[in-house]
């Protein structure tokens, strides 16, 4: 497994516990880029800007990588 499968399956990992669907599955990830270096840099867009968890999801995809 390469490092973008890698980081791919630790985001599969973060839950959305309002959908119980994780963050990939639900479209929240955009521009995922893994450099060779192992630099990885993304946009975590949720669905709502008023969500109340949208700060909680961000820290845990921070944490996940």
């Amino acid at each position: 497994m390469d490092l973008r499968e890698k980081v791919i399956q630790a985001l599969k990992g973060i839950i959305d516990p309002g959908t119980t669907m994780d963050v990939v599955s639900m479209g929240l990830i955009k521009n995922l880029n893994v450099r060779e270096d192992g630099e990885v840099s993304l946009d975590f867009q949720p669905s709502s800007n008023v969500c109340p968890l949208v700060l909680t999801l961000a820290l845990k995809i921070q944490n996940s990588l």
